[in-house]
């Protein structure tokens, strides 16, 4: 038996031991004097001193909320086992030829977070179907500026009932509301591949397109016109526009949705706006109700 086996305690009083492991619950009970020195070596202040950083920014308006969560039990139960040891600033841990290879990838990371920028050089993985509804959401944005219309970005639709189901929606969301006067096209981001694969007979493709559509248009009906408008956005490889047109034979009330693929590149926004901008133009043309279609909002 070695300390290794042992941990970071002094030797074993092998005498001691033979006198009591006759017993067989002593058998693995291993008489040994408390080593104060490696129990609270200098090292240990160190690392602790660099666990208080990355605490600190962990738990930082800077980091993602997400992120905190999953990091809370983790950050409690290594400060429990440092709480003993007090922290001691250091710009470096010295790594020992004799270390563990546990101890050795500690104290390199150690000294990765000692010389590394966290201010200047912090960066989280994001929902990327996030980052391109906020991308298609500008790109609106900037088109109603030289429109003259309004963008309403994640406008809530709330339900009203008397008591909620617990799986039903409380409310509904379109990406965003674009509104000019008598015009009401509502607008829905999707990072999906459906326009990388436009000749794949996929199932799982189709059904993903038919839940798009049916969403965009249940956004649709809260239009006064009977002619209705939406946009779904995807990523594609070159700026392209598809409009498909739905028409109730019952009556006459059309719903038009177009089908926009957006490459998700800087230098594609200006083409974007003037694609954008036409199509706007074009379905205000066509829009004739005397009523503003958000007075309620």
């Amino acid at each position: 038996m070695t300390k290794a086996n042992l941990g970071l305690s002094g030797q074993v009083n092998w005498s001691k031991y033979t006198n009591n492991e006759y017993k067989v619950e002593n058998r693995l009970k291993f008489p040994i004097r408390k080593n104060i020195l490696s129990e609270f070596h200098y090292e240990y202040s160190e690392v602790r001193y660099v666990f208080d950083i990355c605490k600190i920014e962990l738990l930082s308006s800077n980091t993602p909320q997400r992120i905190k969560n999953t990091s809370k039990s983790k950050l409690s139960f290594i400060d429990e086992k440092l709480y003993l040891h007090k922290p001691k600033a250091t710009n470096n841990i010295n790594i020992k030829s004799f270390d563990t290879p546990t101890v050795q990838i500690c104290k390199e990371q150690a000294n990765k977070i000692l010389n590394f920028n966290l201010v200047d050089s912090t960066a989280w993985r994001v929902d990327f179907s996030d980052v391109f509804e906020k991308f298609i959401q500008y790109i609106f944005k900037e088109v109603a500026k030289v429109t003259g219309g309004k963008l309403f970005a994640n406008f809530k639709f709330h339900s009203r009932t008397t008591k909620h189901y617990s799986w039903e929606l409380k409310h509904i969301e379109p990406d965003a509301i674009y509104q000019k006067e008598n015009c009401l096209v509502f607008i829905d981001a999707k990072y999906k591949s459906n326009l990388y694969n436009k000749f794949d007979k996929s199932e799982t493709l189709k059904e993903d397109h038919r839940h798009d559509l049916h969403q965009i248009m249940a956004y649709s009906s809260f239009t006064k016109t009977n002619s209705k408008y939406g946009f779904i956005c995807y990523p594609s490889d070159h700026l392209e526009s598809k409009t498909i047109k739905y028409k109730n034979g019952i009556n006459e009330v059309s719903n038009t949705v177009l089908v926009l693929g957006v490459p998700l590149k800087k230098d594609s926004i200006n083409e974007v706006k003037l694609i954008l901008t036409k199509e706007l133009n074009d379905i205000e043309r066509r829009t004739t109700v005397p009523n503003s279609n958000l007075a309620y909002l």
